[in-house]
């Protein structure tokens, strides 16, 4: 259906996630109970509602993009599309930052146990993104990568990184903890 994000947003049609169902397990399984998640790159907001819905009661969830404007800026689709995602749970608190994942991780000053990174797959955004949340990972917390398996027809810049810091010389205090689909789950071991 042409124009499917204004659609989603208001209310004619739902979300289509870009994970599959084997990651959207893997996205449950890592969320649950976690009080303080981020995920990078909200697009429509199905992933959101996943985690949303696996994290504790009285979680809080950082969603983190800039929601380019639409055509119509006076109706940022992608925006309420995601918004209307999220809601249709109501467990624990969500606060959209929109702006750049850059921006908001230097104004970031608090704890994490959950990141979910999907926003911009390029090698040097996707290294960014490590390098601005994973110091706020408190021990036992997870960073989880979409696209991080190389696969045809996909962007490498999150394979990319996971070679270089998980696969050539393991980064201390860091493990790799599962492999599901295209995603990467990470967790931190110790302190650095």
């Amino acid at each position: 259906m042409k124009h499917r994000t204004l659609w989603v947003a208001v209310g004619v049609q739902r979300a289509q996630p870009q994970h599959t169902a084997e990651e959207a397990t893997c996205l449950t399984r890592w969320a649950a109970g976690r009080r303080r998640l981020v995920e990078i790159g909200v697009a429509e907001g199905a992933s959101a509602l996943v985690i949303r819905r696996a994290m504790h009661p009285t979680g809080d969830l950082w969603l983190i993009d800039p929601f380019h404007l639409s055509r119509n800026p006076l109706f940022n689709t992608g925006l309420v599309a995601a918004k209307r995602t999220v809601n249709r749970c109501r467990r624990g608190r969500v606060h959209f930052i929109i702006e750049t994942s850059q921006d908001a991780a230097r104004e970031w000053s608090q704890p994490i146990d959950f990141v979910f990174v999907d926003g911009d797959h390029r090698r040097e955004a996707v290294l960014a993104d490590w390098q601005g949340f994973s110091q706020w990972i408190e021990v036992g917390g997870v960073v989880l990568l979409h696209d991080a398996v190389r696969r045809p027809g996909h962007p490498n810049g999150p394979a990319d990184v996971i070679d270089e810091l998980f696969r050539r010389r393991p980064l201390k205090g860091w493990q790799t903890v599962d492999l599901s689909g295209s995603i990467v789950a990470v967790q931190r071991m110790q302190q650095k």
